[in-house]
């Protein structure tokens, strides 16, 4: 039997070659990747793609939701172009392909109840994928700074993701709210959660840098807020709490 790659006739056909380092399914992937404006290296295996998805489109907004829809039609689609070829030596051009694709998202989206917000990103990836924004409004919610007991600082952290990689970044103050020491840093990590768990590390380096026995942490993870008081809140004794904000 012939076991190249039906797609591209040329490299021997296995799962990973087939989604997605063929060219003919890279041309797909890449296009619906574009749509969702990222513009990045193609991971090694399907695998590795679908983790990427768990990751950043993990919401239940219509942005998402149109990227998981076209993951799952993207393999579909392959997969029966590929039979197709082998079975009934017919085939399709990758452009009606990715027709087909856009015309399962567009379709699918449509007929569910979902809402996005009205950013700049979330247009533009509705209008690549064809189907209608549905937008509902934020209802404003009013926040404050806690401020801390006398002899107390306070550490508030954070940390992003984007395609290019990731940061962290963090701000210790006194109980008054004036700035003692700020930090920023870029990071090649691809976990947003380590990255979280990271800023509060670093946070509290400083803090036991400068000579501070009373800090309070606020972060926005509840995941990371949870894991570093089970794995790291041992190491600094002197610690009395840490908190979620």
């Amino acid at each position: 039997m012939d076991d190249r790659c039906p797609l591209c006739n040329s490299k021997k056909e296995t799962i990973n070659h087939l989604f997605f380092r063929c060219g003919f399914s890279t041309w797909v992937w890449r296009s619906i990747l574009w749509r969702y404006g990222s513009r990045r290296k193609l991971k090694k295996t399907i695998q590795d793609e679908e983790e990427w998805l768990r990751i950043h489109c993990r919401s239940k907004s219509q942005s998402s939701t149109a990227m998981k829809i076209a993951f799952a039609s993207a393999i579909y689609r392959l997969w029966r172009e590929r039979n197709l070829r082998i079975f009934e030596k017919k085939s399709n051009h990758k452009t009606r392909i990715l027709r087909f694709i856009l015309h399962d998202v567009l379709s699918r989206v449509n007929s569910l109840t979902l809402w996005d917000s009205n950013e700049v990103h979330k247009v533009a990836v509705a209008n690549h994928f064809g189907y209608k924004l549905s937008v509902k409004e934020k209802e404003l919610q009013f926040c404050c700074w806690l401020q801390p007991e006398l002899g107390e600082f306070k550490l508030n952290t954070d940390a992003s993701l984007v395609d290019e990689g990731g940061g962290i970044g963090g701000i210790l103050r006194n109980k008054d709210g004036e700035i003692i020491h700020v930090f920023s840093e870029n990071n090649d990590g691809d976990e947003i959660f380590a990255l979280e768990i990271q800023a509060i590390c670093e946070g509290v380096a400083v803090a036991k840098s400068l000579g501070l026995t009373s800090l309070w942490i606020e972060a926005n993870s509840s995941f990371a807020v949870n894991s570093f008081n089970k794995r790291y809140l041992p190491l600094w004794k002197k610690i009395p709490s840490i908190q979620r904000a």
